[in-house]
């Protein structure tokens, strides 16, 4: 080939005309600019990087978040039952605040007990008879070390252990006696419980076939809660107490009886079981004692009729001994014992859920009904603009009421609820971005190069792709992220005013702490008002750099 081809050749392929861009290779591009643009203003970087955060804790939620949550835990008091009710969050011991520490020890089948065996001598008609019972025992130790007292205390036992003996064809379960003992630091000893629990059933038909000894190995299906009994505190502790600072107190107070003592632990019991009676202003009030509490828990099985078990099995599926301190976690708890944080945590995709689906619905059918209407004009305009004014005057509040009783009745699923109230927030809040929508697009359907493309034959499909929607888009896209903020606002409003729908949100956690009359615990009140406020302002912050790439003229602002 000579020079001069070559060199046509060269210049024909100069010539060649690009290949034209792909829709998506136009979004990435357009989406590649927007964001550099709004990475040029402070607003922009930190709108961003509070978005980026939100999103990865609403992903790591959404994913650690255990099936039918709202119904099976958060919804359910006994889920919660191990926790101290309204408390605050550990951390607030960094400002000199004192608190007993939570303890909750969880053993399996054949952990943390020993078997020991009882000699106990019964007269039976002027005959002694001694027999052997076999114990299973438990034994703890709790340390206070601050000057506060722990809430509470209770032992929960899931599937304890039946002792059957069997005559013939048939079977007699016998129960178990259950004692729960605490040994205060000063040696005062209290039984807090003990007797034989009712209403415990054999997992097993009681119609089993005959062995040949009776060994301890069917199980209750149920879950035993254990709780100490105030009454029996009452009657042993004060005259324990008495025998011990009685003297002292008499000194300071006049003559104090078991009776004066027992009185002024009205309401105080757990106080009292770990604290000492001191003299103030001349009341008997209680004062933390701190050191060791030896706690045993023991299960106790009469013998055998036949012969006694040289061993059991487990005694139990699960036992748990749980004593409620003053503190708890990271945000507290709630009246129900409610872990706060656990809520705030599982609130953050609930809550960007309901913000940016409701924002995006409503935007792209305000931006479709808007272009529609202002393009096409006519019938077709005055048919959506009239739907606008309907919606418009229609009262939203009572709808929603009216809406969520129905879901609840209808639905017994929360995300099934909250579909419905999130279905209601996109019907009635599309109709504003519609009227402006229909100005921008009447306002740009009577521009000169809209005339020539009709000239030129472009279709109305051409013109509002291609003409038409790219101005408005920006502006929708605003609006969009303005209207993330209050759909989640609204949201938590509603919950506020009653209008629930199940899962836990930052809303329902603030609607808690206003039904309970609770206003001055701040930990429920101040972390669920925050995250709504970051939330908001992450948007805000994020809308305002739109704003300027929307309206350039906003630049040198």
């Amino acid at each position: 080939m000579s020079a001069e081809k070559k060199e046509a050749a060269k210049t024909k392929g100069a010539q060649k005309p690009p290949r034209p861009r792909s829709g998506l290779q136009k979004a990435i591009e357009g989406s590649k600019e927007v964001l550099n643009e709004m990475l040029r203003y402070v607003s922009g970087k930190v709108g961003l990087a509070l978005l980026l955060i939100l999103i990865s804790i609403s992903v790591y939620a959404a994913i650690t978040m255990p099936p039918n949550y709202g119904t099976l835990i958060w919804n359910n008091p006994k889920a919660w039952e191990d926790n101290p009710q309204l408390v605050p969050p550990e951390w607030i011991s960094l400002f000199g605040y004192q608190y007993a520490k939570n303890m909750k020890l969880v053993y399996g089948p054949g952990q943390g007990y020993e078997q020991i065996y009882i000699k106990k001598k019964f007269i039976v008609l002027g005959t002694p008879f001694i027999k052997d019972y076999t114990a299973i025992v438990y034994n703890i130790t709790y340390k206070l070390d601050a000057d506060a007292f722990p809430q509470g205390l209770h032992v929960k036992m899931q599937g304890i252990a039946l002792k059957r003996e069997e005559y013939g064809k048939y079977a007699i379960y016998t129960m178990p006696n259950i004692v729960f003992v605490i040994k205060r630091p000063d040696g005062i000893k209290v039984t807090l419980y003990n007797k034989t629990p009712e209403n415990l059933l054999p997992v097993k038909d009681r119609n089993v076939s005959k062995t040949e000894h009776p060994i301890i190995r069917d199980y209750t299906n149920e879950t035993l809660r254990i709780l100490p009994d105030t009454g029996a505190i009452k009657t042993q502790l004060s005259q324990m107490l008495y025998e011990k600072y009685g003297e002292e107190l008499s000194r300071q107070l006049g003559n104090v009886t078991p009776s004066n003592i027992s009185a002024a632990m009205s309401n105080q019991e757990m106080m009292f079981l770990f604290g000492k009676p001191v003299a103030s202003n001349g009341r008997i009030i209680p004062q933390p004692l701190k050191g060791d509490y030896k706690i045993w828990v023991l299960i106790i099985y009469a013998p055998a009729e036949i012969q006694p078990p040289s061993e059991v099995d487990p005694p139990t599926e699960k036992t748990v001994i749980v004593v409620k301190g003053s503190a708890y976690g990271f945000m507290g708890t709630d009246s129900l014992g409610r872990d706060i944080a656990q809520g705030l945590l599982y609130g953050f995709p609930v809550a960007m859920t309901i913000g940016v689906l409701v924002a995006f619905v409503v935007t792209v059918i305000g931006l479709v009904l808007g272009v529609i209407s202002g393009y096409f004009g006519g019938l077709v305009d005055e048919f959506i603009q009239r739907t606008v004014d309907v919606i418009g005057n229609i009262p939203l509040l009572p709808i929603l009421i009216l809406l969520a009783n129905i879901a609840n009745t209808m639905f017994s699923d929360p995300p099934q609820r909250l579909m419905v109230i999130m279905l209601a927030l996109i019907v009635f809040s599309w109709g504003g971005l519609t009227i402006v929508v229909r100005s921008m697009a009447l306002s740009i359907k009577n521009e000169p190069y809209i005339e020539a493309a009709r000239a030129v034959g472009a279709g109305h499909r051409r013109i509002i792709f291609h003409h038409i929607l790219p101005q408005i888009v920006p502006y929708a896209v605003a609006n969009m992220v303005f209207a993330v903020p209050a759909a989640i606002l609204t949201e938590a409003g509603l919950a506020v005013l009653g209008i629930y729908h199940g899962m836990p949100t930052w809303g329902l956690i603030l609607a808690a702490a206003r039904e309970s009359n609770r206003l001055d615990v701040w930990w429920w009140i101040l972390p669920p008002g925050f995250l709504i406020a970051i939330t908001s302002l992450t948007f805000v912050l994020l809308g305002m750099s739109l704003e300027k790439i929307v309206e350039p003229r906003l630049r040198s602002r």
